[in-house]
């Protein structure tokens, strides 16, 4: 795991993330009660990289069914 990665997995209110370094992107679950994408940007800058949130989806993730 790389810095990038590990700095979003230790990210207070991520669930999982996948980094990609050959196209510099990640996907980031996390929980919007806890943490929101700004937040998470700024864990990637902590460890000396840029980040720009580019698409931001939202999961139903309580509800009823």
């Amino acid at each position: 795991m790389g810095a990038v990665e590990g700095a979003l997995k230790a990210a207070l209110g991520v669930v999982g993330a996948q980094v990609a370094l050959l196209t510099e992107q990640a996907q980031v679950e996390f929980d919007p009660l806890v943490t929101d994408e700004a937040t998470i940007a700024d864990a990637v800058e902590a460890v000396g990289f840029g980040a720009e949130v580019t698409t931001a989806m939202k999961c139903p993730c309580s509800g009823s069914r």
